[in-house]
């Protein structure tokens, strides 16, 4: 038999709710350096913490992670830092190589002399508005996104746009000395970069990095919750006076068919009032009185719905000026929005993986999704000095800017899910993955609609069960699930593009946060580390059978190598 529920008592809410949450806990005591929920929930994960630090130590693992119902907490122990995702919905392979976008995140942003001051004194100095929007948008990115889903840059423009891009970079370059690379991206897709002799090419993953920052400074989330706000209102105001003025619009005709009858009425008292041979009777008489009162009545009814009229376009005034002020205040924060961005970052070359170097890094937004970055090995720039800097860059940025309006405008993406569908009956959406090379062909899921908004989810949910299989050793899969079928291939091709054969069951050992997950599985298969990986993920209707799908998945796979990869 229950408890009565006591009707004092308040219901406890979870402490964590379904968002992907990152926390940094100092491992040594349990304190929190920084954290995305208050400190007192926090607090209660220190026992915790303390436990599983004690299982890595003594099993020489880097990740732990405990299910609580459907809700996950992942670790990952990094030195004396440990870092913490929990979630309902992300999986635990998932969950793991974020954390580890994380980590490299924060080394990226503060440098290794701040991190190593953190790993002794477990204290992170103006670490909550520095990296909050690096974690924001990586969380966002990774919900939205399919290029943050698998982990690579995105590639969707023709080879000619791009050594079209390359070439007006190029004469960037050669225009001021002191730039050493630039990067231009639209949105979260790399286009081109070009780079002198003096500097090396960085590391795909800190480009990576790079696109998180980008979205940080000129897409940040609470900002664009402002906007919307605020669009929504002009909207609401513009519908409601819209409606207002249709209001007055019947009162007005209304008020004109009055007129014209009282007009009409008035003609013929007069006409019977002038006429002399016209006998009036006593009780015509007060029939024509009573209707110059009705007509007097009509007449303040009228000065009454007159007034109305008034005080409706007074209101409809107001509320005109405070649309105004409205789109006034809407162009002043466009206006004053800063465009451009000089900060120090830290970041890593293709040679070397490990170490990270101090790079000045100068960011522009030329529109609304390009995005221009000038990379510099670093230099002191006094803060009085910093303007004056931007001001030299900016010249280099209208360079390409003229050139790019003279040469050509970005065309549409390159891969259309419509050409395909002709060609593969049943398909409904793609991607695949060149992890060699970090990137992904795909085409574009417009998430404004319904429609767009299904298939979403559906990829979301095709890539984590993909992944539970992949970290089961299994390198293929085909899956149904309710009305749609789930396909997903892992393989490994030579230089001369031949497939190599390899073993049912993968040997998946723990993510390393040091190697690539695929170069190090391709080694421990005696690949080595040149031959090629690729992973293709499918969404087909359910009604193909599973023979149908897998051979649909090595025809898709050639198509694309001939229309996109190999053209």
């Amino acid at each position: 038999m229950q408890d009565p529920k006591n009707e004092n008592q308040e219901e406890s809410e979870p402490i964590f709710g379904n968002e992907l949450q990152f926390l940094v806990l100092y491992s040594r005591t349990g304190n929190p350096i920084y954290s995305k929920k208050q400190d007192n929930q926090i607090m209660k994960l220190g026992p915790i913490t303390t436990s599983q630090e004690l299982f890595c130590d003594m099993y020489q693992q880097k990740f732990a992670y405990v299910c609580c119902g459907s809700t996950k907490f992942v670790f990952y122990n990094y030195s004396t830092l440990n870092f913490i995702a929990i979630s309902s919905k992300e999986t635990v392979h998932l969950l793991k190589r974020l954390l580890i976008i994380v980590k490299n995140l924060f080394f990226f942003r503060f440098g290794l002399d701040v991190m190593k001051k953190v790993l002794v004194d477990g204290v992170l100095s103006n670490g909550q508005s520095l990296i909050s929007p690096l974690l924001d948008n990586l969380i966002r990115l990774s919900r939205t996104n399919q290029s943050f889903l698998v982990q690579a840059n995105c590639f969707e423009f023709h080879k000619n746009v791009i050594s079209q891009v390359e070439e007006i970079l190029q004469k960037v370059l050669d225009s001021n000395e002191e730039i050493e690379m630039v990067i231009v991206f639209q949105d979260t897709k790399l286009i081109g970069y070009v780079h002198t002799e003096s500097i090396e090419i960085l590391n795909s993953k800190d480009i990576f990095l790079l696109i998180v920052y980008l979205q940080s400074l000129f897409y940040n989330p609470t900002d664009i919750k402002k906007t919307t706000k605020s669009n929504d209102q002009e909207e609401e105001l513009k519908k409601n006076t819209n409606e207002k003025e249709i209001e007055i619009e019947k009162e007005k005709k209304k008020d004109d068919k009055i007129n014209d009858l009282s007009n009409q009425k008035k003609e013929e008292n007069e006409k019977v009032e002038n006429d002399d041979n016209l006998i009036i009777t006593k009780s015509e008489k007060n029939d024509m009185d009573s209707k110059s009162n009705n007509q007097n009545t009509e007449k303040n009814n009228q000065s009454f719905k007159n007034e109305d009229l008034d005080e409706k376009n007074e209101n409809i005034e107001q509320e005109e000026e405070g649309n105004k002020k409205i789109d006034n205040e809407i162009e002043l924060q466009k206006s004053n929005k800063i465009k451009d961005f000089l900060e120090i970052l830290f970041l890593r070359t293709k040679k070397k993986k490990k170490d990270r170097e101090k790079y000045l890094i100068y960011s522009n937004k030329i529109n609304q999704d390009t995005f221009i970055l000038f990379i510099n090995k670093y230099k002191e720039v006094l803060p009085e000095n910093i303007e004056n800097e931007k001001t030299k860059l900016r010249k280099s940025v209208e360079i390409f800017e003229t050139e790019k309006k003279s040469k050509f405008s970005f065309l549409p993406p390159l891969i259309s899910i419509v050409s395909f569908e002709q060609k593969f009956p049943g398909l409904v959406h793609f991607i695949l993955v060149d992890r060699l090379n970090n990137k992904i062909y795909s085409p574009s899921i417009d998430q404004g609609t319904k429609g767009g908004k299904l298939i979403k989810d559906l990829v979301w949910d095709l890539f984590s069960k993909s992944q539970n299989y992949l970290m089961k050793g299994c390198s293929s899969m085909v899956l149904k699930v309710n009305k749609w079928c789930y396909s997903y291939n892992l393989w490994f091709e030579d230089q001369n593009q031949n497939v190599i054969p390899i073993p049912k069951n993968l040997p998946l050992d723990e993510i390393d946060d040091n190697k690539d997950f695929y170069e190090n599985l391709s080694v421990k298969l005696g690949l080595g580390k040149k031959v090629n990986c690729w992973e293709l993920f499918t969404l087909y209707l359910g009604i193909l059978p599973y023979e149908i799908c897998i051979d649909f998945n090595w025809r898709l796979y050639k198509d694309i190598c001939d229309r996109v990869i190999e053209d």
